[in-house]
């Protein structure tokens, strides 16, 4: 690790003690985990052809990518896994044009996933 990557995850550990709410993560058929996400909003814009701008939101949390394993696996977030977060289940999935998740930073340490409920 470099002193960037080392310094981001101090930040997002930072943060889900501050902040963080405990999420299941779960992928059908291949398991879940149960992790600490910071929790967020995105606001996803597209533009019609006719130029009609219309804005779509996205529930998003936000975690280490060494804390997804599945069945002992590190994975990536793909469509149709699920984050629930209490009593509520967000489907994964891309939003206003963009992908469905994203590295936050450089370093590619932590990732941002984007939901809809």
């Amino acid at each position: 690790m470099s002193v960037v990557s080392d310094a981001i995850i101090a930040g997002i550990k930072s943060a889900q003690t501050a902040v963080g709410a405990s999420v299941t993560y779960t992928r059908a058929a291949v398991g879940s985990v149960t992790l600490t996400a910071v929790p967020g909003d995105s606001v996803h814009q597209t533009t019609t052809s006719s130029g009609y701008v219309s804005e779509t939101r996205s529930k998003d949390f936000i975690f280490l990518v060494s804390e997804l394993l599945l069945s002992g696996s590190a994975v990536t977030p793909a469509r149709g896994d699920t984050i629930t977060d209490g009593s509520t289940t967000y489907d994964v999935l891309a939003v206003g044009g963009e992908t469905h998740w994203r590295y936050t930073d450089p370093t590619h340490v932590a990732m941002r996933v984007h939901c809809k409920e």
